[in-house]
């Protein structure tokens, strides 16, 4: 027969005290898997928040000159006033060009353009990444696909190639990139040229892809 409650060993002091360091320890954990529960809901909830953008600026502002100049020496630019103008349903749309004169190329020295196309949404739409697009574009006709790749921390998305063509006398960087409802596309292309106005060779990966990344920043940080 079971004893009763007044005939039951008292629990000791030394057992009930570790009891109820356990029990405090299992409140403490419990708040803290609820804190970090929220704090990642929270995180989460922030980071799938997308950016809307109402005001872009003029075609030659969105890249910033001292950007522009290291890539594309003596650069003048020129904004298509076909495409930058607001469309009946609201978008917004920026092309615009960097390129220097043609004289530039009697100094023996890297002749580059620049090329930047931009399209902003009344509606926050998600774009699919356009890589097999972009490989196709990069893959054209006489053309030498050196690179291509996701670039990570631009916006929600983006996608970079780098290409020669077949003899090597050119080279084009070209970015396409996503971020809320806009949609961004630059493409820097350049070769050097001696004062003989020959060809020396195209212009360098790295210097191609710097250029179109740095442009692509320049443009993102003008939206709001």
């Amino acid at each position: 027969m079971p004893e009763s409650p007044a005939h039951q060993q008292p629990i000791p002091k030394a057992r009930r005290g570790w009891l109820i360091v356990g029990a405090i320890a299992v409140l403490l954990l419990a708040g803290l898997g609820v804190a970090v529960t929220i704090g990642l809901r929270s995180d989460h909830h922030a980071a799938a928040q997308p950016r809307k953008f109402t005001r872009v600026p003029p075609g030659c502002g969105l890249v910033k000159p001292a950007t522009v100049a290291p890539y594309v020496p003596s650069a003048h630019c020129t904004a298509d006033a076909q495409y930058n103008t607001q469309l009946p349903n609201g978008a917004l749309h920026r092309s615009a060009y960097w390129e220097p004169p043609e004289s530039v190329k009697d100094h023996g020295r890297l002749y580059a353009s620049l090329h930047a196309d931009l399209s902003v949404t009344p509606l926050l739409r998600q774009f699919p990444t356009p890589k097999q697009e972009l490989l196709q574009s990069a893959r054209g006709n006489d053309r030498h696909l050196t690179d291509a790749r996701q670039v990570r921390g631009l916006g929600d998305w983006a996608y970079i190639t780098y290409r020669t063509d077949y003899s090597a006398d050119n080279g084009t960087a070209e970015l396409r990139t996503n971020w809320g409802n806009a949609t961004l596309e630059v493409t820097y292309d350049g070769y050097h040229i001696d004062s003989h106005r020959h060809l020396t060779g195209a212009v360098d990966q790295r210097t191609a892809e710097a250029a179109v990344l740095s442009s692509a920043r320049d443009i993102y940080a003008a939206l709001n």
